[in-house]
């Protein structure tokens, strides 16, 4: 359970179900076909993805997503393990960009995290360090840092249709936590907390967000990690699903309720273009 929990744990973000569309049968058919057809007209342009490797979906799951299903599962590909997630949202994408991107936010919607601040803003992304409290006892907390980027030539080539987000481990985290983090003004953890929390080493993550032409948005989500330290066998499977729906389920109510109160007074964002801007401003960035 635990190396599930944690795994999803890395795939942060946010996640409205959209309701079924109530159409006549043959209709509905039309239009899912139309914006399947649609989906598989972007696979040239995806190849300009930060991880173009990473598994894809099938036609027939894209069709699940399309009516209301969240689609959370696990593949092997040149012999690694990617935990991926698919649902379609009535969210804009603007939105979902920024609640994905401004992690500084994430001890307030996500359970078990318990400290997350971004820092070292630099022209073509940031780090952010966090620190997460596994829910199972006897198991050490694991803390990261996150070099978070937007694929700016995906967003250009889709012709504005696609939103990619994408973050990894940077070169030596053990260091940036010694150099750097040590010395920032922590709110919720102490410096015995990162003494004992084992160093995720692996984190290679995106997050796709494709305009569909009825306004939807489709959400894809790619993780490859490695959560470091001992994780018992008998903690090591099931329930990942699970809690990632519950996650999504929880960011999506924080969206509902905060999103216009935290960003109405907040700093400017990494944007899909590559440029920073203010949260407000991102819906100039979607396709007319």
């Amino acid at each position: 359970m635990l190396r599930s929990w944690l795994a999803a744990a890395t795939i942060l973000g946010v996640a409205y179900s959209a309701p079924v569309w109530v159409w006549a049968g043959e209709t509905r058919s039309v239009e899912d076909s139309r914006i399947l057809d649609f989906i598989g007209g972007l696979n040239q342009a995806r190849a300009s993805r930060r991880y173009p490797d990473a598994p894809v979906f099938t036609r027939d799951e894209y069709l699940k997503a399309l009516r209301g299903e969240t689609i959370v599962r696990s593949a092997e590909a040149g012999g690694e393990r990617t935990m991926m997630l698919l649902q379609v949202s009535a969210i804009p994408a603007w939105k979902l960009w920024a609640t994905f991107i401004d992690r500084d936010h994430y001890e307030t919607t996500m359970q078990n995290i318990r400290e997350s601040v971004n820092f070292s803003v630099g022209a073509e992304g940031f780090l952010t360090y966090m620190y997460t409290d596994p829910p199972v006892m006897f198991v050490q907390d694991r803390q990261q840092v996150l070099e978070s980027t937007a694929t700016a030539r995906l967003w250009q080539i889709s012709q504005k249709r696609i939103w990619e987000y994408t973050w990894h481990v940077p070169v030596d985290p053990a260091k940036i936590i010694n150099e750097v983090v040590r010395k920032m003004p922590l709110e919720h953890i102490r410096a015995s907390d990162i003494d004992k929390a084992v160093i995720v080493p692996r984190n290679d993550s995106a997050w796709l967000f494709v305009l569909l032409p009825d306004g939807r948005t489709l959400m894809e989500a790619a993780s490859r990690n490695d959560l470091g330290g001992s994780i018992p066998r008998s903690m090591a499977s099931g329930g990942g699903g699970d809690a990632m729906k519950k996650m999504l389920a929880r960011v999506a109510a924080w969206i509902s309720h905060d999103f216009d109160r935290h960003f109405s007074q907040h700093e400017k964002l990494l944007g899909p273009d590559g440029q920073y801007a203010l949260a407000s401003t991102l819906a100039d960035l979607m396709p007319r």
